[in-house]
This record gives structure tokens, sequence and C-alpha cells, in this order.
């Protein structure tokens, strides 16, 4: 954990150390740290150079390089006092998680222990992306919950620290440009180390960490950078609005209201309160200022709502027990987003528009057709 949000983590750096930890995390796999970081090293299966993204001390990577040598190991912190007590066998370096100003395709992974939900999930995943070589992965070690919780909000409103949907997180990375590999969203966890560091920490009654809750437990995520022959030429959202960022945080926005709003329709996942206000204040307040929208606003409105209706479409189709409907209501949920597509071509011409529109589509639609249908047929079982 490179950060700890409003907590003070400078400070928590030192208790950390005069607590004798060299990995901080909340959520412990094993026993000791010794052991979790093994358990960790069996999930990650890290090879060649691992990038850590949010590294703290460097306490994982260190132990990392004691189960395989050959390994190199760098870290990424914030933390100029992090950086002063690295621990040996890893370069640990101060800088921005989303900026690393490290070299393309420098890793043959890039993991984040328990510091992914610090700065925003775009952002990160890029430069993973861009980090990562053809074939290298990505993991994620977080926190997951068994049932909706109210310490899902909690970790954003008191931690400064955002937890992901399973399936937003894996939407986020796809779009990025990453298959996803493995996923366990679930895994028993030991808390008790953190209380006890809590109970005596100088800042707990400001900063208490949400970790308290019955359902809390530990999350691990994997995904690949493809190779480049496997499917050819894939841009990312970035690359395909050739990284306007007004154009990017437009489509960011929309595509947060618009996943909120069917997770609402469809009643069939948790929402926090955070969740919910982010996405209004989202559509009524941050999408309305918007530079690129304002600008555009006369040719996306259209579009938007043509979009709209064609998902409202979707959602009657769905209901019905008429598998033929059920694939009318795939293709029309994949409409939306001829918006993304025409943002494309706004900032790069038709012709871009005409070569990134399959990247675009494919981003968009997050599932194949059998997928849908698998869960559709889920859905009418129950």
């Amino acid at each position: 954990m490179a950060a700890c949000g409003a907590m003070d983590y400078e400070r928590a750096t030192r208790e950390f150390l005069d607590a004798g930890m060299q990995v901080f995390q909340v959520a412990m796999l094993a026993k000791n740290e010794a052991e979790h970081c093994r358990v960790l090293f069996d999930l990650f299966q890290p090879t060649g150079t691992v990038v850590d993204l949010g590294c703290g001390i460097g306490g994982v990577g260190h132990a990392f390089k004691q189960m395989a040598p050959e390994l190199t190991v760098i870290g990424v912190t914030n933390s100029e006092l992090q950086v002063s007590h690295a621990l040996p066998g890893v370069d640990v370096r101060l800088a921005d998680m989303a900026q690393t100003g490290l070299p393309d395709a420098c890793a043959d992974v890039v993991m984040f222990c328990e510091s992914f939900g610090y700065a925003p999930a775009r952002r990160l995943l890029d430069e993973a992306y861009r980090l990562l070589k053809p074939g290298g992965r990505l993991c994620i070690k977080d926190f997951g919950f068994r049932a909706h919780d109210k310490t899902i909000g909690l970790c954003e409103e008191r931690w400064g620290y955002q937890v992901h949907d399973p399936e937003a997180l894996t939407l986020y990375a796809e779009q990025a440009g990453f298959k996803a590999v493995r996923q366990w969203r679930r895994l028993p966890a030991d808390f008790s180390r953190w209380h006890r560091f809590m109970d005596g920490y100088s800042g707990s009654d400001e900063h208490r960490h949400p970790s308290h809750g019955p359902n809390i437990c530990a999350a691990v995520y994997i995904y690949r950078k493809p190779e480049a022959q496997e499917d050819g030429p894939r841009l990312t959202m970035r690359e395909a609005l050739r990284g306007d960022e007004d154009a990017i945080a437009f489509c960011d926005l929309l595509y947060r209201v618009l996943h909120v709003w069917d997770d609402i329709v469809d009643g069939d996942k948790p929402l926090t309160d955070s969740d919910v206000n982010g996405a209004f204040r989202a559509a009524l307040v941050d999408l309305p200022m918007n530079r690129f929208f304002r600008k555009h606003a006369d040719t996306l409105v259209p579009i938007l709502s043509a979009g709209i209706t064609a998902w409202e479409v979707s959602n009657v189709f769905e209901r019905s027990d008429d598998r033929e409907l059920w694939r009318k209501a795939h293709m029309l949920r994949v409409h939306v987003g001829a918006v993304f597509v025409m943002c494309a071509e706004l900032v790069g011409g038709r012709e871009w528009a005409t070569q990134v529109a399959p990247s675009m589509y494919d981003l968009v639609q997050g599932d194949t057709l059998a997928q849908y249908l698998d869960e559709m047929e889920r859905k009418h079982a129950a």
C-alpha cells in the first residue's frame, strides 16, 4: 500500500516500520508476511521484470526476489520516506503510479497490491498496458466483498480508496486492451494484524479503516496484454480518441453513468450510495460542463438518445423467454457505441473513425453473444 488516502502516510510509514511491518497490506492471505507473499507469488507467478505500482518500501518485491532471485523488481511509490527505506533487491522509485516515466514495454508483470484504488482506474490500466510487453500479465490484489456491505462505501469515503465492482473492473481492463485470465473474487483474508495496528495507530480515531465488516475479503485479478499477432491491432479508447483529454473524460463519464443506470434497472448488482451519487453528479454536473460535450452537443445528443432508446428496447426483449429476442437485445445494447465512434470521428475525421470503429464497438460490447445468452439463461432460471 503506497499511500493511505486521507491518512498521513508519511507518519503511517514510520509507525508501520516501528511495528515491524514490511508488507503494508490490510487483507493478509496467510498468518505472516512471508507466507502471505508466498501465496501472492503462487497466484501472480511472476517472471522476468516485475513492476510493482504502489510498492510501499518494496516488501512484496523483496519477498519475491528471495523466492526467485532471477527476477528484476522495480517499485513505484509517491512517498519519499518509503523510497528512503526501500528493501534490498527492489529498485524503488519516486513517481506517480499513473505516470511512472518508465520505458514502454519494459515489464513482464505489472502488479498492484492494495494500491489500485488510490488513483483513477482508467489511468492506471493505460499505464500498466504501456509498461507491459506483449503477452505480459497485470496482477491486482485488492479487497472483495461476499455480499453488499456498507463498508464498500466507507473505503472510498473514509479512506480515499475505491473498491471496484469485478465486472466493471474487467470491462475497464478490456477497454484498455487486456484479456481476462483468471479471478478470485472472494479469497479468505485475515484482518487481525491490521486491526491490532489500527488500535495503536496515533491517527486511528480520524482514519479508522473500514475493514471490520463481516463480508469483506480479498480479491485477485489476473489480466494479460495480448500478443500483437493474436487478433490483429486493437486500440485502447485513449488511442482511438488520439489522446484528446476532454474527449476521453467525456467518454469515461458517459460510460460511468450508463453502467450505473444499467445496474439500477437490472437490480442484480449491489450499488453503494457513492456509486449512485457519483453517477448522478456525473450526469447532472460533470457531463454538461465537459468542454468536448459542450462543443459537440448538437452532434452527440441525437446519437446518444437513439442509443438509449435501443438499450431500453433491449431491456424489453430481455424479459421475454424468446431466445431470438435475446439475440436482438445483445445487438441493440451495442448501439450506444455509436456515440464513442462519433467522438473518434470528431477528433480524427471520418476515415479515422472507420478505421477505429471495430475496436471501439468491441470495447463497448463487453461480452460475446454466447456469454450473453448464458447470462440470460441463468437470469430466467432464477
